[in-house]
């Protein structure tokens, strides 16, 4: 058989294969990360790549692609069938400028529990200290990986470190990973190796960043979802893929560092975040154990909006917690124009006096696309100005305001139905479509109803809420007024909706200079129970209502 061999740039990276395998195949294979949200069907338009030679378009990438990026030899990874000596220019390249929230960055003591401090720290080990005693936080993201290097005799975090989990050239979502994983052991073990390696990067940089001695890293915390946390150590992740979606394990028995391959310590204690379900993991765990939740009298919630919206609501009585399947508009997919929180991602939208969008980008770029945060304010922005309706339809008649019939004028018919242009990108017009705002409500649907059951499950009204935490860089970037106006978030005053940042990454700094972590976290988990939506009543009709904007 023919061995041919194709490059990936800017990566740099030539690789060969045989037979008859399309780019997004070969890329998937060789760990070339390529944005595919719908896992390669043809249907999101997000796997673009710029070849050389030029191939002929198939229909999808005609349906999905604009003419000027047509002619500018742009295709879709999942529908280019890769040639021999093939280039390949991968357009979401800048992906390693993915917009993160630093997990050692603190919120205002005002607004959240205290952080543990020096005097809550013991000697763990038998150990001699001169050199230090260290630990390494790690938040397992399904999109990205954080690191925090914890010196354990100050409380003091020495260094800090992020970046892409490369497990997203195997799809972007659980869903595909589990898919993938579940064909073969070779396909898990392959999962687990490139995050193992992807960690061993950060530990690299914490530790150039600190001089600090590998040997000298006593424990090492995780917490991700139930997904990352089961590939995370090699454990089959097929039942969370079916009914009942039951993790194979709840609390992940402790192993050494040896085990893993960790450049740390090799008899350091590795610890992952026990999960809640297999849809509600050990980052929630882990933001509850962070915000002081499950010792507050009053109810608070806690949210960790994704593709997977995690969420908890409760207090020192007992936890109700549940995930919502609001899709990935968020993080871009299925988003006309949507993108990742990378450079020239719109973030922020305003409507001026004029009538005219005041547009912020991620690092000031030209603008690229719309992130999940920038999505939100656009469209409620356009709800407020009654461009779109309650229905979430376009409005079909004239405006009264001279401000907003500008608005109204921008709204033009294309080949993926009505729109209305934004602002001149890269490619061409930066437009936001009908479709787009179907999957904006879809959402929101989701969301709201998610709460909406947990408070009806505790005969809980909004205003009893005493604190909202949003978890995650997304939380901390997101205009709360543009969410609570949309309904994606509770209608509380906005003083009580805190960004929290990264809680998964915080949480386990806080486990690593606890005395009693696990004592505390297994007593408030015992407290805690899941309500699964899709099984409790009247979810469906919740769910309809909710897509509606008020």
């Amino acid at each position: 058989m023919t061995i041919k061999s194709i490059a990936f740039e800017p990566a740099h990276k030539r690789v060969t294969f045989t037979g008859n395998k399309t780019v997004l195949e070969i890329a998937s294979e060789n760990g070339v990360p390529i944005d595919q949200p719908c896992r390669g069907n043809g249907t999101c338009g997000k796997c673009k790549i710029t070849v050389a030679p030029s191939t002929a378009p198939s229909i999808q990438e005609k349906q999905l692609l604009t003419h000027a990026e047509l002619n500018a030899n742009i295709r879709l990874a999942c529908q280019t069938q890769a040639l021999d000596n093939m280039c390949i220019c991968i357009e979401n390249s800048e992906a390693a400028g993915i917009q993160t929230l630093g997990i050692a960055e603190q919120v205002p003591e005002s607004n959240i529990m205290p952080e543990v401090t020096a005097n809550n720290v013991k000697e763990k080990f038998d150990a001699d200290a001169n050199g230090g005693i260290y630990g390494i936080a790690l938040d397992i993201g399904t999109t990205t990986l954080a690191a925090s290097l914890v010196n354990l005799q100050t409380g003091a975090t020495e260094a800090v470190a992020a970046g892409l989990n490369p497990q997203t050239a195997y799809g972007d979502d659980v869903i595909s990973r589990i898919s993938y994983a579940a064909k073969s052991l070779e396909n898990l073990l392959r999962l687990q190796a490139c995050v193992i390696d992807a960690v061993n990067g950060l530990i690299a940089e914490l530790l150039k960043k600190s001089a600090v001695d590998p040997l000298r890293i006593f424990h090492f915390i995780a917490a991700g979802n139930a997904t990352m946390e089961h590939l995370f150590v090699g454990e089959d992740v097929s039942s969370i893929g079916v009914a009942p979606f039951a993790p194979k394990f709840y609390k992940i028995p402790r192993k050494r560092a040896a085990e893993l391959a960790l450049q740390i310590n090799p008899a350091a204690y590795v610890d992952l975040m026990p999960n809640i379900s297999g849809h509600v993991g050990g980052d929630v765990t882990a933001g509850i154990y962070f915000t002081g939740l499950y010792r507050q009298e009053a109810p608070s919630l806690l949210i960790d909006l994704g593709t997977n919206s995690e969420m908890a609501l409760g207090g020192s009585n007992g936890i109700l917690a549940c995930s919502a399947a609001a899709g990935p508009a968020f993080e871009g997919a299925r988003i006309h124009r949507g993108m990742r929180a990378e450079p020239g991602a719109i973030d922020e939208v305003r409507i001026r006096e004029d009538g005219t969008f005041e547009i912020g980008t991620i690092n000031e770029r030209q603008p690229r696309g719309f992130c999940g945060s920038g999505l939100i304010d656009l469209v409620a922005a356009l709800r407020e100005a009654e461009i779109i309706e309650a229905s979430g339809a376009f409005a079909k008649k004239d405006i009264d305001s001279d401000r907003f019939r500008r608005l109204y004028e921008r709204i033009r018919k294309s080949d993926f139905g009505r729109e209305i242009v934004i602002a001149e990108g890269e490619h061409g017009p930066i437009t936001l479509t009908q479709r787009d705002i179907r999957e904006v409500q879809l959402a929101k649907g989701a969301i709201a109803s998610g709460i909406e059951m947990l408070l009806a499950k505790q005969a809980l009204t909004p205003d009893e809420i005493d604190s909202v935490y949003l978890a995650g860089a997304f939380g901390n970037y997101l205009d709360k007024n543009s969410a609570t106006r949309l309904g994606i978030l509770p209608k509380v005053n906005a003083s009580k909706i805190i960004a929290a940042g990264n809680t998964a990454g915080k949480g386990c700094i806080k486990a690593l200079l606890s005395n009693d972590c696990w004592e505390e976290i297994d007593a408030f988990l015992k407290n805690t129970t899941h309500l699964e939506l899709a099984a409790s009543g009247h979810f469906q009709e919740r769910f309809v209502a909710n897509m509606a904007f008020e």
